[in-house]
């Protein structure tokens, strides 16, 4: 099993100093605790972080390793809605993992956990699947040095050779030649390595907390209706949940997007970051980059096969095969054998192999539910088309693949489809930030920042770069306000790669063939409006 390392959670007695109630100057009421939060203030420039996926987390160690070293007395607290462990997007589900306390009996589709015989054995990853190593020209030169710091250290380990392919339609052969194949392997074009996490992706997110100079508060969840305010008088943020103050701060992050981020900062002052967090969930974007943020949706479904039956998937594809992306399926985008990711999953002696497909983000805009309660019968019939899909993907006869237990996730603010390019104004004059100070937004009348992949680069690159270019920022010594002004701008990356940035000189995902009239516009319209929902997930 792999070893579970706990984040650093606020103590108590702080919670409690900084949850007491504030005069109009920020201060608690009593006078031992208005000597208490003086000190506070004085020594600590307190930062709130919203957010525990890889942007927030890497601001915070930014800001934590600058106040060990550079003597800036930040005082930082991620707050993350994970039930379990930070992670975001970056989340995996480890063995021995608790279900949830209420009813757990009770199956994902109506909120609650569910206890799985196999899959509770099993490491996965059911959100973001791998890291791809930065190219020389991205301009994140910073996060290629610290990922190779992260295998060295043990953290990342390299995809073996061979085992990351995608498939692609198969070539008709001639007259005598034999029957044609649905699909062939070819060698994942990524262009450069390709990494995971060992255990579990979510492993990245955990080190990151366990060695950081920064506190998390796990499993809270900070309301959009009203869990920040900004204290005009005092200047302060206030963050609270379920009607408990959680803390005054002199700075606000935002490290995170969706209609949450968007109805956080929607009754602050803070007009402008709320301008830009404003959301559209679409599965394409228009040429132009669009007017807001846009993110597409993505099914998960991670399932156990084998056993005592024939597994199917094995026969299909070489023992080798581990990931890869779906050329030739519409509906699909990628699919990871788990189990041969993490091979210590104590399956392996039983037979039973894990599972992962992502679908397309058209399939799953057609098939769109509330996201977290799930419909029994949408479950059921997502379920089954995306192994439908699969199934013809590879070949195989029709309900061939007949899972042992499976668990649907509709990620529902997956992938940006477009990114934010900012200005920064320099002696009254704009200009576009350059690799080295882009991919963030700060707010300094209000001494709130936004960090995420959605200000660079859809990828864990783009993520971590974000986060710690704005945690540089922050602690020059009088940080001015950057990014309000600029344009989105469609990500080719995202385009380019299907379910999030592989580099820019990736190819399209799907060939022309296999786009249907659901999932692509005709070469007038695609010129005229957007591209197609099938090729900008």
């Amino acid at each position: 099993m792999v070893p579970y390392y706990p984040v650093l959670l606020r103590s108590a007695a702080v919670l409690f100093l900084l949850s007491m109630p504030r005069t109009a100057n920020g201060l608690s009421s009593s006078s031992a605790s208005n000597r208490v939060q003086k000190i506070l203030k004085d020594e600590h420039h307190r930062v709130a972080i919203i957010g525990g996926g890889i942007s927030g987390l890497s601001c915070a160690q930014r800001l934590g390793a600058q106040s060990s070293t550079a003597g800036k007395n930040l005082h930082v607290t991620v707050f993350d809605t994970g039930r379990l462990r930070p992670g975001g997007r970056m989340s995996s589900r480890l063995p021995g993992d608790r279900p949830k306390e209420s009813n757990i009996n009770g199956g994902d589709s109506d909120g609650v956990s569910k206890i799985y015989e196999y899959l509770s054995k099993c490491t996965f990853d059911h959100a973001a699947q791998m890291i791809p190593l930065p190219g020389e020209n991205s301009g994140m030169q910073d996060f290629v040095e610290q990922l190779l710091q992260w295998e060295e250290q043990g953290v990342l380990v390299k995809f073996p050779n061979q085992s990351l392919c995608d498939i692609v339609p198969g070539k008709s052969t001639g007259q005598g030649d034999g029957p044609s194949k649905s699909f062939n392997l070819q060698p994942f074009s990524s262009g450069s390595s390709v990494y995971h996490g060992k255990g579990g992706n979510g492993m990245l997110p955990v080190t990151m907390a366990r060695n950081g100079n920064f506190e998390v508060v796990q499993d809270v969840w900070v309301s959009p209706s009203n869990g920040v305010r900004y204290m005009t008088k005092s200047k302060e943020w206030k963050v609270q949940a379920s009607g408990k103050v959680l803390g005054y701060f002199d700075t606000l992050i935002i490290a995170h997007n969706g209609k949450c981020a968007d109805r956080l900062m929607s009754k602050t002052p803070a007009k402008r970051v709320h301008e830009l967090l404003k959301v559209n969930f679409a599965s394409n974007v228009p040429r132009d980059g669009g007017k807001r943020m846009t993110l597409n949706s993505l099914y998960s479904l991670t399932f156990a096969v084998g056993g005592n039956q024939n597994n199917v998937l094995s026969n299909a594809l070489p023992v080798s095969f581990i990931a890869g992306n779906i050329c030739n399926e519409p509906n699909l985008r990628f699919l990871s054998c788990q189990s041969r990711k993490y091979p210590s999953s104590p399956l392996k002696e039983s037979g039973v192999e894990v599972w992962t497909v992502l679908s397309s983000a058209a399939f799953a805009k057609k098939h769109k539910a509330p996201q977290e309660f799930l419909p029994e019968e949408t479950v059921d019939e997502v379920t089954t088309l995306l192994l439908q899909a699969l199934e013809r993907a590879l070949g195989l006869e029709s309900f061939s693949i007949k899972p042992l237990e499976s668990r649907l996730q509709l990620w529902g603010a997956a992938v940006p489809l477009n990114t934010w390019q900012g200005h920064r104004n320099t002696n009254g004059e704009d200009i576009i930030q350059d690799h080295d100070d882009a991919g963030f937004i700060y707010d300094q009348e209000y001494s709130v920042g936004v960090c995420g992949d959605w200000l660079i680069q859809p990828s864990v690159a783009g993520a971590w770069t974000s986060g710690r270019r704005l945690a540089d920022h922050l602690c020059r010594s009088s940080p001015g306000t950057v990014g309000l002004d600029g344009r989105f701008l469609r990500s080719e990356g995202a385009l380019n790669g299907g379910i999030a940035s592989f580099g820019e000189t990736r190819k399209p995902l799907l060939s022309p063939s296999f786009l249907n009239k659901e999932s692509v516009m005709t070469e007038t319209s695609l010129n005229k409006e957007s591209v197609m929902a099938e090729t900008v997930e």
